[in-house]
């Protein structure tokens, strides 16, 4: 997510609300088929997982 979601900033941090858009609107990969390696990269995701939704809790 942090090399393929715009919005959120890359590695200089991002918003949650942002995230949760992201992985609903485009989804994720588990981080064993997209490793972490802690630089800036191109995106290279195949979704594998979404979300239908999200509700914050106070």
């Amino acid at each position: 997510m942090v090399d393929c979601d715009q919005q959120s900033w890359g590695c200089a941090g991002g918003h949650n609300q942002y995230a949760l858009d992201y992985v609903q609107r485009v989804g994720l990969m588990s981080s064993s088929n997209y490793p972490d390696v802690a630089k800036n990269q191109t995106c290279k995701q195949t979704s594998t997982f979404f979300i239908n939704g999200y509700t914050y809790i106070e």
